[in-house]
C-alpha cells in the first residue's frame, strides 16, 4: 500500500485515516472515493469503493453502503465529531459509451445518501462524466487534487 514514507496508494475496497500529514492517492473510473476531513483535529481519511450496495451484512468495503459508514466510524474512533466532518466525492464516471444506467451513477447516489443520513455536508463534488480521475488528498489540510485521465490512454 505505501509508496513512500508520506504517500499511500488506496486500492479498491481500501480505506485509510491519518491524524498526521499524509498524501493519499487513488485512481478512479466508475468507482468513488469519499474523502472526509475534520478541520478542528486536522484528520483526514479516504475510501475507494467499486460497487454501490450489497445485501450481505458481512460485505467488505468494496461496497459503498458499507465503505462510507466504515470510513465515518473510523474518523469518529479518532475523536472526530460528526459536526466537524466535511466530505468530498470524486469519481463515478461512465467508462463506456453504451452504459445507460452505469455503475458510477449508482455509486454516486449511495455515497450521497449515506452522507446525508449521517448529516455530513458534501463540500466538493467532482463526479460523473466519461473520464477516469487520479486523486491526491492531503490528510492534514483536506486539500484535494484531481486530474482527469487522458481519453486516448
Amino acid at each position: 500500500m505505501s509508496i513512500a514514507a508520506d504517500i499511500s496508494y488506496i486500492m479498491p475496497g481500501e480505506m485509510l485515516v491519518f491524524s498526521s500529514s499524509r498524501t493519499l492517492r487513488t485512481t478512479l473510473g466508475s468507482c468513488i472515493a469519499v474523502c472526509l476531513y475534520d478541520s478542528r483535529l486536522k484528520i483526514g481519511g479516504m475510501n475507494h469503493f467499486m460497487y454501490s450496495r450489497s445485501s450481505d451484512p458481512e460485505a467488505d468495503d468494496k461496497y459503498g453502503d458499507h465503505a462510507v459508514p466504515s470510513l465515518i466510524r473510523k474518523m469518529l474512533d479518532q475523536g472526530c465529531r460528526i459536526s466537524d466532518l466535511k466530505a468530498s466525492l470524486v469519481g463515478g464516471a461512465a467508462m463506456t459509451h453504451t452504459q445507460v444506467s452505469h455503475p458510477g451513477l449508482k455509486n454516486i447516489k449511495v455515497a450521497e445518501e449515506v452522507l446525508k443520513t449521517w448529516g455530513i455536508p458534501v463540500v466538493l463534488r467532482n463526479v460523473g462524466g466519461s473520464r477516469g480521475r487520479r486523486v491526491r488528498y492531503s490528510t492534514d489540510s483536506g486539500h484535494l487534487e484531481i486530474k482527469f485521465l487522458d481519453l486516448a490512454a
